[in-house]
């Protein structure tokens, strides 16, 4: 799963930048076993290293994966980046709605 997850991300990258979209939602529901720490950590490093500053993704996924450590890592280095429950949450984020 660490090599997809890692695709997946710098296919983001590219997309991204290669669109000019810089708002992304990304829906991870679909996930049946839980992403190590240790592959969150290498995740969220990834995304704060790699991300374009005017990227801004939002994940959804199930509450019994959400913990919050994928997005605290990259936050913390600057990644603007934030993980859900819920779409309507996401997707309030994503556009500032609700502030």
């Amino acid at each position: 799963m660490r090599g997809d997850l890692h695709r997946l991300l710098e296919r983001i990258f590219a997309e991204t930048r290669s669109r000019d979209v810089w708002r992304v939602l990304l829906d991870l529901t679909k996930i049946q076993t839980p992403v190590g720490t240790f592959e969150r950590y290498q995740l969220g490093m990834e995304f704060a290293r790699s991300a374009d500053r005017r990227l801004k993704l939002a994940g959804v996924g199930r509450p019994e994966f959400v913990d919050h450590f994928f997005e605290t890592v990259a936050r913390n280095r600057g990644g603007a980046v934030a993980v859900f429950t819920e779409e309507s949450s996401a997707l309030d984020w994503l556009t500032g709605a609700g502030k």
